[in-house]
């Protein structure tokens, strides 16, 4: 590789996200490139593109969210096309393929187990200093109030939809670029109730956006270790 090639690879794999992904071993990386390859592939193949977008959120719900840009700027010949491979990807994760592997009695019982699990999380979770969520920030700005669920709650649909309309009214539309898409990226990041630290790893195209000023609050947001 040329020398500035190996020192941009070298200044991306030392972001505090990229690590933090590798040493726990996540998925943000899978969730990065497919959200990457549904953007560029948008315009010339939407149904494609539908169909990769479609895995998100089968593989964690809040991603239904970093659909919505696409679903906006969809003109009427993409329109449909999107809308149907994205139905059919999130349709054969979620019913296709858990029911061709385990019967449709044992992934009805996999998915309630799986609900309870999520029901039976321990509050302190959400608390913790390595969920970055707007949902935490809000806990922790009123863990002191005898309301801090409700307040909290309040202050996450607020600021999380003054946010989306921020950057839908700015209409700088997603395309294959890192410029366009990290804004949606971290947003989706931080409505997420638990946005894990690593998940950092969706601001690698911050610089990239260093004039969208909105998009500086959130990294600075995402990124800081609350104490």
């Amino acid at each position: 590789f040329p020398s500035h090639d190996k020192l941009s690879l070298g200044l991306l794999l030392s972001w505090k996200g990229v690590l933090e992904a590798l040493d726990y071993g996540q998925m943000e990386f899978v969730l990065l490139i497919l959200a990457v390859m549904g953007a560029r592939s948008f315009f010339p193949f939407p149904f494609f593109s539908g169909i990769v977008l479609g895995f998100l959120p089968a593989l964690k719900l809040p991603w239904i969210v970093f659909g919505l840009p696409f679903f906006l700027q969809a003109r009427s010949y993409q329109f449909w096309k999107w809308v149907g491979g994205f139905i059919l990807a999130w349709g054969i994760w979620l019913f296709g393929i858990p029911v061709m592997f385990f019967g449709r009695e044992r992934a009805l019982a996999l998915t309630q187990s799986w609900m309870e699990i999520l029901r039976a999380q321990p509050f302190d979770l959400y608390l913790s200093d390595i969920n970055q969520s707007l949902l935490a920030l809000g806990l922790r700005l009123f863990h002191e109030s005898f309301q801090a669920q409700r307040l909290a709650l309040a202050f996450t649909l607020i600021s999380g939809g003054g946010l989306l309309g921020y950057l839908i009214q700015r209409r700088r539309w997603i395309s294959g670029e890192l410029s366009t898409l990290t804004p949606w990226l971290l947003f989706v990041q931080l409505v997420n109730p638990l946005a894990w630290r690593w998940g950092s790893v969706f601001a690698l195209g911050a610089p990239f956006s260093a004039r969208t000023r909105a998009l500086w609050v959130l990294v600075l947001i995402l990124y800081r270790d609350w104490e």
